[in-house]
Protein backbone atom coordinates (compact mmCIF):
# COMPACT_ATOMS: atom_id res chain seq x y z
CA UNK A 1 0.00 0.00 0.00
CA UNK A 2 1.16 3.33 -0.69
CA UNK A 3 1.32 6.46 1.73
CA UNK A 4 -1.10 8.40 -0.08
CA UNK A 5 -4.04 5.29 0.51
CA UNK A 6 -3.04 4.81 3.98
CA UNK A 7 -3.36 8.52 4.68
CA UNK A 8 -6.29 9.03 3.19
CA UNK A 9 -7.59 5.93 5.13
CA UNK A 10 -6.30 7.51 8.36
CA UNK A 11 -7.89 10.70 7.54
CA UNK A 12 -10.94 9.43 6.73
CA UNK A 13 -11.16 7.61 10.09
CA UNK A 14 -10.00 10.75 11.56
CA UNK A 15 -12.87 12.69 10.03
CA UNK A 16 -15.62 10.35 11.04
CA UNK A 17 -14.42 10.50 15.03
CA UNK A 18 -14.78 13.89 14.40
CA UNK A 19 -18.39 13.89 13.47
CA UNK A 20 -19.27 11.63 16.43
CA UNK A 21 -17.43 14.18 18.77
CA UNK A 22 -19.07 17.00 17.53
CA UNK A 23 -22.20 14.58 17.83
CA UNK A 24 -21.48 14.09 21.47
CA UNK A 25 -19.91 17.43 22.34
CA UNK A 26 -23.91 19.01 21.27
CA UNK A 27 -26.40 16.41 21.70
CA UNK A 28 -25.33 14.62 24.70
CA UNK A 29 -25.32 17.52 27.50
CA UNK A 30 -28.79 18.27 28.26
CA UNK A 31 -27.99 21.68 29.50
CA UNK A 32 -27.04 21.77 25.57
CA UNK A 33 -29.94 20.44 24.39
CA UNK A 34 -31.66 22.89 25.76
CA UNK A 35 -30.17 25.92 24.39
CA UNK A 36 -30.30 24.22 21.24
CA UNK A 37 -33.89 23.53 21.61
CA UNK A 38 -34.34 27.26 22.70
CA UNK A 39 -32.55 29.11 19.61
CA UNK A 40 -33.71 27.01 16.91
CA UNK A 41 -34.75 23.75 17.14
CA UNK A 42 -36.14 22.45 14.07
CA UNK A 43 -32.53 23.66 12.49
CA UNK A 44 -30.49 21.56 14.93
CA UNK A 45 -32.77 18.78 15.03
CA UNK A 46 -32.25 18.24 11.70
CA UNK A 47 -28.48 18.84 12.05
CA UNK A 48 -28.90 16.15 14.50
CA UNK A 49 -30.25 13.50 12.00
CA UNK A 50 -27.75 14.80 9.27
CA UNK A 51 -24.81 13.76 11.87
CA UNK A 52 -26.09 10.51 12.53
CA UNK A 53 -26.82 9.56 8.88
CA UNK A 54 -23.57 10.37 7.82
CA UNK A 55 -21.74 8.42 10.46
CA UNK A 56 -23.71 5.39 9.29
CA UNK A 57 -22.89 6.10 5.95
CA UNK A 58 -19.09 6.34 6.75
CA UNK A 59 -19.48 3.53 9.05
CA UNK A 60 -20.93 1.52 6.03
CA UNK A 61 -18.22 2.28 3.86
CA UNK A 62 -15.07 2.26 6.02
CA UNK A 63 -16.44 -1.79 6.43
CA UNK A 64 -17.45 -2.54 2.77
CA UNK A 65 -15.38 -4.86 1.37
CA UNK A 66 -12.71 -3.61 0.01
CA UNK A 67 -13.40 -5.70 -3.57
CA UNK A 68 -16.83 -5.51 -5.03
CA UNK A 69 -17.35 -6.43 -8.12
CA UNK A 70 -14.29 -4.64 -10.43
CA UNK A 71 -14.29 -1.79 -8.00
CA UNK A 72 -11.49 -1.81 -5.12
CA UNK A 73 -12.85 0.46 -2.11
CA UNK A 74 -10.69 2.22 0.46
CA UNK A 75 -11.99 0.27 3.48
CA UNK A 76 -10.59 -1.28 6.79
CA UNK A 77 -10.33 -4.51 4.95
CA UNK A 78 -8.03 -2.47 1.84
CA UNK A 79 -5.72 -2.88 5.44
CA UNK A 80 -5.85 -6.34 5.80
CA UNK A 81 -4.97 -7.50 2.17
CA UNK A 82 -2.22 -5.16 2.45
CA UNK A 83 -1.10 -7.04 5.31
CA UNK A 84 1.83 -9.35 5.30
CA UNK A 85 2.70 -10.33 8.68
CA UNK A 86 0.18 -14.12 9.29
CA UNK A 87 0.17 -12.67 13.25
CA UNK A 88 -1.06 -9.45 12.40
CA UNK A 89 -3.36 -10.48 9.56
CA UNK A 90 -4.98 -12.86 12.21
CA UNK A 91 -5.28 -10.12 14.84
CA UNK A 92 -6.79 -7.92 12.19
CA UNK A 93 -9.08 -10.11 10.63
CA UNK A 94 -10.66 -11.16 14.31
CA UNK A 95 -11.28 -7.72 14.48
CA UNK A 96 -12.08 -6.81 11.35
CA UNK A 97 -15.32 -9.20 11.91
CA UNK A 98 -15.70 -7.79 15.66
CA UNK A 99 -16.72 -4.57 13.57
CA UNK A 100 -18.06 -5.98 10.94
CA UNK A 101 -20.89 -8.01 13.33
CA UNK A 102 -21.43 -5.19 15.28
CA UNK A 103 -21.98 -2.67 11.97
CA UNK A 104 -24.13 -5.20 10.53
CA UNK A 105 -27.28 -3.20 11.96
CA UNK A 106 -26.36 -0.18 10.79
CA UNK A 107 -25.63 -1.44 7.81
CA UNK A 108 -29.40 -2.09 7.23
CA UNK A 109 -30.13 1.35 8.23
CA UNK A 110 -28.09 2.69 5.31
CA UNK A 111 -29.57 0.38 2.88
CA UNK A 112 -33.20 1.04 3.65
CA UNK A 113 -33.13 4.40 5.08
CA UNK A 114 -30.08 6.84 4.56
CA UNK A 115 -28.78 5.94 0.96
CA UNK A 116 -32.01 4.49 -0.25
CA UNK A 117 -35.53 4.54 0.47
CA UNK A 118 -37.09 1.19 1.13
CA UNK A 119 -40.89 1.65 0.38
CA UNK A 120 -42.06 -0.46 3.30
CA UNK A 121 -39.83 1.58 5.52
CA UNK A 122 -41.33 4.84 3.70
CA UNK A 123 -44.81 4.04 4.08
CA UNK A 124 -44.88 2.80 7.79
CA UNK A 125 -45.10 -1.16 6.88
CA UNK A 126 -42.13 -2.12 8.34
CA UNK A 127 -39.52 -0.80 11.07
CA UNK A 128 -36.21 -0.79 11.48
CA UNK A 129 -34.61 -2.46 14.51
CA UNK A 130 -33.53 0.89 16.24
CA UNK A 131 -30.04 1.58 17.43
CA UNK A 132 -28.50 3.82 20.21
CA UNK A 133 -25.18 6.35 19.05
CA UNK A 134 -23.46 4.95 21.97
CA UNK A 135 -23.38 1.90 19.47
CA UNK A 136 -21.94 4.06 17.30
CA UNK A 137 -19.82 5.19 20.01
CA UNK A 138 -18.49 1.36 20.48
CA UNK A 139 -17.79 0.53 16.34
CA UNK A 140 -15.94 3.82 16.44
CA UNK A 141 -13.59 2.43 19.63
CA UNK A 142 -13.25 -0.78 17.66
CA UNK A 143 -12.34 0.94 14.36
CA UNK A 144 -9.83 2.59 16.07
CA UNK A 145 -8.49 -0.15 17.93
CA UNK A 146 -8.00 -1.96 14.23
CA UNK A 147 -6.46 1.49 12.94
CA UNK A 148 -4.25 1.13 16.10
CA UNK A 149 -3.41 -2.46 15.78
CA UNK A 150 -1.90 -1.77 12.10
CA UNK A 151 -0.42 1.62 12.51
CA UNK A 152 0.40 1.94 15.73
CA UNK A 153 -1.28 4.75 18.15
CA UNK A 154 0.35 7.45 15.74
CA UNK A 155 -2.23 10.37 15.73
CA UNK A 156 -5.43 11.63 17.62
CA UNK A 157 -8.28 9.62 16.58
CA UNK A 158 -10.05 11.95 18.50
CA UNK A 159 -10.46 15.11 17.71
CA UNK A 160 -10.94 18.00 20.30
CA UNK A 161 -13.58 19.69 18.64
CA UNK A 162 -15.21 21.65 22.29
CA UNK A 163 -13.83 25.20 21.83
CA UNK A 164 -15.95 25.35 18.48
CA UNK A 165 -19.11 23.86 19.76
CA UNK A 166 -19.06 25.09 23.21
CA UNK A 167 -18.39 29.03 21.49
CA UNK A 168 -21.37 27.98 19.38
CA UNK A 169 -23.68 26.94 22.65
CA UNK A 170 -22.35 30.32 24.44
CA UNK A 171 -22.79 32.23 21.60
CA UNK A 172 -26.92 31.04 21.25
CA UNK A 173 -27.16 31.04 24.84
CA UNK A 174 -26.33 34.82 25.41
CA UNK A 175 -28.32 35.77 22.40
CA UNK A 176 -31.07 33.78 24.29
CA UNK A 177 -30.87 35.92 28.01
Amino acid sequence: MNNKEYKQLEDDVIQLHLYYKVYEELFLSKSNIKVLNQSAPYFFFTFQNLLIGKLIIEISKLTDPHIQGKNKNLSLGFLLERTEDEDLKKELRSLLSEINEKVEHLRNHRSKFDAHRDLKIAIGQMELEPFSILQIKDILNLIKNYMETFLGPTRAWTPIVGNNTQALVATLQNGLF
